[in-house]
């Protein structure tokens, strides 16, 4: 109970800042609060300013109390400019409570809300940590925390260079005693909210019998933002949410634009100033929501300039300034984090340093298209033509709510609709605004499904086209005046289903979860003597403190040898660009010559050296000595050789992948060019193998082991293990 009082306090206090930053926004711009609508609008602008105050704080500081109050400061000074509307709106409520006018519509709005609160406030306490949360949320929060942006990040762990602002405000939140970690917070906060202005358009729609199209999006959107907004998101540091629940709004409200246009030309600038902050604010916490946004921010200019054309030159200025301003400033973020500024993407590449490996941006942007496709597939197999689709389609058809209930609505709609049309029977006039969104909807859903097709990063623009296109059927099908009831009605059903489904199949246990798991970690020193901390158990730091990356870089080095806030960069040792940039050697002794490891951990390139690269499973103890295991590749490496010709001498076994573990085998050793050097064949369960090598002059050359046989996941382990080596030598 004291947990749940301690987290609904946060909400409260939150609440509070981003709403009052957002009243002040429009007070500076001669708006004054209107109603509880206005003040939800503050609130999300509030949110969105919150963003792009922190990105500009952290260039040049850490995320701490200072910024905290700075938000607070500037809250405090909102409500002040704005108290006078505050309490007009206040005795208009006591009024009209008095008058017992809304009583009805209010006991179920307030119901319905104490409801679903309570809901989002058990999964807020109850969820266990996410697992992305330990792969590298969690650490951006302690780099955010303790130092200002660092050049270079993304050299230490790919993730850690996502450019995700989301995490900033997670850091202020953190930075003020008393409050609980951020990932209690703000993601159920957001949602609350989202759910209380949902709600606020049903009971309105209810009460007053009309419904216009942003209201029917507002309702009808409240369904699938429960469903989406699961344990998963409510109580972690992940960004899918915010960025969903932001362009909704700003769906939403560039719809509204153009169902009722603003007479006055301050509500008119008021209103671009807010659809611009949100756009922009979603784009820089996640670049998947570039397409969706820039696509709305092209509508309500078209709308200016066909109804407001005088202020079509003014509302250009607008977005210009709040775009360099929140989304130019985010760019200069992923150049520093990564020298790349819409990274993974390498477009626009900075000459910097501290740039990343372009091979490896490559592929953290192809890990994330392919996992969208085939989740455990090889990237390079499934993005090399669509054998994907139907692999995608079959694993997709379980996911009832994230697509197949979207993809029914907007088939029935269409026919619908299309019917409609063709009869020239229609039960109502359809409302100009009601075709604007399906159209924006359409190329946004085509980037999502040409670029990472999972309904993770899509679910929000499926469901939009879905609601819209039901929206268009609804008022072909029922009188105006039935079309409010058809809304009301489908918006219960929807929520009524999912929230079935949401308590029905709870992932938590009753016990309250804790913050994070422990994270026991062993240190390693990269080449350069950067001491990194290294999780044990896994690809998950949790909170421990930085540096720690599931992923080593032993070419890792500090830009300044006294200070981590200098960042990092990478860099070959004694300059050779031809060097290897992934050797996995974790510990020594290793299955490689130890004199060999010893002059690499010096920084100086062994004579006649022989070190393993890529597709080595981790170092293993066996039998008193090490091994490594192999599915079908790996690389070993020759530096500095003195002699032409050279004998490989490996020691190496079957492993239990193999189709048949007990038949002869065929060994391939490729060279760079990947064509085959030699082959030896492997009959027995251990055995020396020896492959001739021809040299050339070069300071560093890659030979790999391949393996033409598929292998099946080793019982009990998962991984595939076709054969392991336990030394590799010279002959």
């Amino acid at each position: 109970m004291a947990m749940a009082l301690h987290i609904g306090l946060a909400w409260i206090v939150l609440g509070s800042v981003f709403c009052g930053i957002g009243l002040l926004v429009a007070s500076l711009l001669h708006q004054k609060l209107n109603g509880l609508g206005d003040a939800w609008l503050a609130f999300w602008l509030g949110y969105s300013l919150s963003l792009a105050l922190l990105q500009v704080w952290h260039l040049v500081l850490p995320i701490g109390l200072g910024a905290s109050l700075v938000l607070a400061c500037l809250a405090i000074i909102g409500i002040i400019r704005q108290r006078r509307p505050l309490a007009d709106l206040l005795v208009r409520w006591r009024r009209a409570f008095q008058a017992r006018v809304t009583w009805g519509a209010t006991f179920v709005f307030i119901g319905l809300m104490t409801a679903l609160a309570a809901w989002v406030l058990y999964y807020a306490q109850h969820n266990p940590p996410h697992y992305d949360d330990g792969l590298y949320h969690a650490q951006e929060l302690a780099w955010v925390q303790s130092e200002h942006i660092i050049p270079g990040l993304g050299n230490l762990h790919g993730r850690l260079a996502f450019n995700n602002s989301f995490t900033l405000v997670a850091a202020a939140i953190g930075a003020v005693p008393g409050l609980p970690h951020p990932r209690y917070v703000i993601n159920g906060l957001l949602l609350l909210v989202f759910i209380g202005g949902a709600l606020w358009q049903v009971q309105k729609i209810a009460r007053t019998r009309s419904v216009t199209p942003h209201q029917a999006l507002y309702s009808l959107m409240l369904a699938p933002a429960l469903y989406f907004a699961d344990s998963i998101n409510i109580a972690s540091l992940k960004n899918d949410l915010p960025v969903a629940l932001v362009l909704i709004i700003a769906a939403a409200e560039v719809v509204r634009r153009f169902e009722q246009p603003f007479k006055s030309p301050n509500r008119r600038v008021y209103h671009t100033v807010l659809i611009t902050v949100l756009i922009c604010g979603a784009i820089a916490v996640k670049l998947s929501g570039a397409i969706l946004g820039v696509v709305l921010l092209l509508a309500l200019l078209v709308d200016t300039y066909s109804r407001h054309r005088p202020d079509f030159g003014r509302t250009l200025v607008w977005m210009g300034v709040i775009s360099v301003v929140i989304v130019g400033v985010w760019l200069g973020r992923g150049g520093i984090l990564s020298g790349y500024p819409l990274y993974p993407s390498t477009a626009l590449a900075l000459p910097v340093d501290w740039r990343m490996d372009a091979v490896t941006a490559h592929q953290e942007s192809d890990g994330v298209r392919s996992w969208a496709r085939i989740p455990a597939g090889d990237p390079q197999t499934v993005l090399a033509n669509w054998d994907w689709l139907p692999v995608w389609w079959q694993n997709n058809q379980v996911r009832m709510v994230e697509l197949l209930l979207p993809l029914a609505l907007i088939g029935l709609g269409i026919i619908t609709v299309g019917l409609a049309m063709l009869t020239r029977r229609m039960a109502a006039p359809i409302i100009r605004a009601s075709w604007l969104l399906p159209l924006i909807c359409v190329p946004a859903i085509g980037f999502w499904f040409w670029s990472a097709p999972d309904t993770r990063f899509g679910w929000h623009t499926l469901w939009l086209l879905a609601v819209s296109v039901a929206w268009l059927a609804l008022q072909r099908l029922l009188p105006a005046k039935q079309v409010s009831v058809g809304i009301t009605a489908l918006t219960v059903v929807l929520t009524a289903v999912i929230l079935a489904n949401a308590i029905a199949t709870p992932d938590f246990s009753d016990a309250a979860a804790q913050l994070y798991p422990p994270a026991p970690i062993q240190n390693l020193y990269s080449y350069h003597g950067v001491k990194l901390h290294i999780p044990i158990y896994g690809p998950q730091c949790w909170d421990a403190a930085p540096p720690c990356t599931p992923y080593p870089n032993y070419f890792l080095e500090r830009r300044d040898p006294t200070t981590l806030a200098a960042g990092f960069r990478l860099r070959a040792i004694e300059g050779d660009k031809t060097a290897f940039s992934l050797a996995e050697i974790i510990q020594t002794p290793d299955i490689v010559p130890l004199a060999d490891v010893q002059h690499i951990k010096a920084g100086r390139l062994p004579t006649d050296g022989l070190l393993v690269g890529r597709g080595w499973h981790s170092l293993e103890a066996w039998d008193g000595g090490q091994q490594r295991w192999v599915e079908n590749n790996a690389e070993i490496y020759v530096t500095a050789p003195q002699a032409k010709q050279r004998v490989l001498r490996l020691e190496l076994a079957p492993g239990p992948s193999l189709p048949d573990p007990n038949q002869p085998f065929t060994l391939w050793l490729m060279d760079e060019d990947d064509q085959p050097v030699s082959s030896v064949l492997v009959e027995d369960a251990l055995q020396t193998v020896e492959f001739d090598l021809l040299l050339n002059d070069e300071r560093v050359q890659i030979f790999r082991l391949h393996l033409q046989l598929a292998g099946t996941p080793a019982p009990n382990d998962g991984r595939i293990l076709n054969f392991r080596v336990m030394q590799i030598s010279w002959g």
